[in-house]
């Protein structure tokens, strides 16, 4: 990032995620209607930030498609 500061993390997901910051868990956003998009309030450091995510997608089962997209905005 070029600055500390307050961003939003986006997300598009299917069924549950979990969000880890920079080893810090964040959050878990659960939806039971397909997919979705959140956003997420975080404080990213300047420069490097490390974000892990875990994905789920149990309740499609008759598809077992997995989508995630993800996005950064100040």
């Amino acid at each position: 990032m070029p600055e500390a500061g307050e961003y939003r993390l986006r997300f598009g997901h299917d069924d549950w995620l979990k969000i880890w910051v920079n080893g810090r868990y964040i959050k878990t956003l659960r939806h039971e209607k397909g997919f979705d998009v959140a956003t997420v309030p975080v404080k990213l450091q300047a420069g490097t930030n490390r974000i892990m995510l875990k994905l789920n997608n149990m309740n499609n089962l008759e598809y077992r498609l997995w989508a995630l997209n993800f996005s950064v905005w100040p």
